[in-house]
């Protein structure tokens, strides 16, 4: 069981892995033949290639992992509050080279069984740069921006 990321949650694919809502492999290829990228299905697309969610968000599930303000600690959302949970307020957990780690959500590309989440992985914070991590402005508001 996956979650689907299309209008009607049910996986609208032709069978040549070509999205609707959400980008496919031959999306990804086309996009980088046109461009003249070699990156094939690695290619982001630009933002806006498909609509924004409820929320006014665009490609929350691919183009790369988001970065985000919350320390990583997997035992966080155990007992967290219901609402706006912020993370832990210093850092607590360290991966297997002793470093703090951050959160970071989504997923390196999209398709039909991958990047189809918004799930929470840990990675260290300015340290490790590398092609499938992206960076998302956002404002940490309780009030909507207008």
């Amino acid at each position: 069981f996956f979650i689907v990321g299309t209008n009607s949650g049910v996986l609208e694919m032709d069978g040549i892995q070509r999205g609707i809502n959400i980008s496919g492999t031959r999306d990804r290829k086309e996009f980088a033949r046109k461009m003249g990228l070699s990156s094939d299905i690695y290619t982001a697309l630009p933002v806006d290639r498909y609509p924004p969610n409820p929320l006014g968000i665009y490609d929350m599930a691919g183009n790369g992992y988001d970065w985000a303000n919350d320390w990583y600690d997997p035992d966080y959302y155990r007992n967290s509050p219901a609402e706006n949970p912020k993370g832990p307020e210093k850092p607590t957990y360290k991966d297997y080279e002793g470093n703090y780690t951050k959160v970071m959500r989504g997923a390196d590309l999209s398709g039909p069984f991958k990047g189809l989440t918004v799930a929470r992985y840990s990675s260290k914070p300015d340290t490790e740069v590398t092609g499938d991590k992206t960076v998302r402005c956002v404002v940490n508001s309780l009030q909507p921006i207008k």
